[in-house]
Formats: C-alpha cells, sequence, structure tokens
C-alpha cells in the first residue's frame, strides 16, 4: 500500500536514485473554507454592530460632540486592530500561541473584574 502523503515539510520519499523527493501535495477539496467564512461574517457584523451602537451610546449618553465620539471610535477601532497584530508578533517570536492566548485571557478577565468589582484596592 502507498503511504498517504499530505505535503508535510519534515515527510521525504526517497527516490530511486536516492536523492530526497518532497510528496506532491493532494489538494481534497475546501472543506473549513465555509467555517472561515462563517466566522469573518459574524465577527464583522458584530464589531461593526459595536461601533454604531458605541457612536450613538458615546453622543446620547456620554453627551460627547459628534466629532469627538467619531475620533474616541476610530481610536478604539484601531487599537483593536493593532492589538492583533502585536498579539501575532509577541506569540510568533516569544511566547508561542497558547501561552499568548491564555496570557490574553486571563488579562482580560482580570480588567473585567477590575470593572465590575467597587472596591479593588481592599482586594489588593
Amino acid at each position: 500500500m502507498a503511504e498517504d502523503t499530505r505535503g508535510d515539510l519534515e515527510t521525504m520519499e526517497e527516490s530511486q536514485n536516492g536523492t530526497a523527493v518532497e510528496p506532491q501535495v493532494k489538494y481534497r477539496g475546501w472543506r473549513a473554507m465555509p467555517y472561515v467564512i462563517g466566522n469573518e461574517t459574524f465577527e464583522k457584523l458584530g464589531s461593526i454592530g459595536i461601533a454604531s451602537n458605541l457612536l450613538v451610546y458615546l453622543t446620547t449618553i456620554f453627551h460627547l460632540k459628534s466629532v469627538t465620539a467619531a475620533t474616541t471610535l476610530n481610536v478604539f477601532n484601531g487599537t483593536t486592530n493593532l492589538a492583533t497584530v502585536i498579539g501575532a508578533f509577541v506569540a510568533d517570536s516569544y511566547l508561542g500561541r497558547y501561552t499568548t492566548l491564555g496570557f490574553a485571557c486571563i488579562s482580560s478577565l482580570m480588567i473585567e473584574v477590575e470593572g465590575h468589582v467597587e472596591h479593588v484596592d481592599d482586594l489588593v
């Protein structure tokens, strides 16, 4: 039975003359593509919905001028977009993806708890 090669860089086959030959990549279809497109669609719907609601919230509840609210919203959107690039750099260069993900989850949890607890200084 022939080996099933999936195109791994580490997998090399020996040919008849003894030279290493890379295995052929077998494209078996795009099974994960609907999930990726669905994830990106709902992520964009969520971020656009938050942005529009945040603009209304800043102008009605906080009574900010429209220009100030739009500037604040642009800074928020830019920060969230830049945070993914910084996180990817840290994960690829220093910590690894799971350590970075764990650190980000714990940091988000701590920020969330700090926002909800009234007397955080008493806990520390």
